[in-house]
C-alpha cells in the first residue's frame, strides 16, 4: 500500500508504544500503538524506504 502511495508529498503518522501494563491501564488504543511498534521495527517495513 505505502509503495502505491504518488511521488509527490505524503505524511504518515504512528504512535507507536510496547503495550505495558502501565500504557494499557492509560490508553484504551494501545492495541493499534503496539501494532505501530510492531510494525516499524519489522523487515517489511525496511522493505519500503526508497
Amino acid at each position: 500500500m505505502l509503495r502505491d502511495l504518488p511521488a509527490d508529498l505524503n505524511e504518515g503518522a504512528v504512535h507507536p508504544s510496547l503495550g505495558s501494563q502501565d500504557s494499557q491501564a492509560v490508553d484504551e488504543g494501545w492495541r493499534v500503538r503496539r501494532t505501530d511498534d510492531e510494525f516499524l521495527t519489522s523487515s517489511n517495513s525496511r522493505a519500503c524506504s526508497p
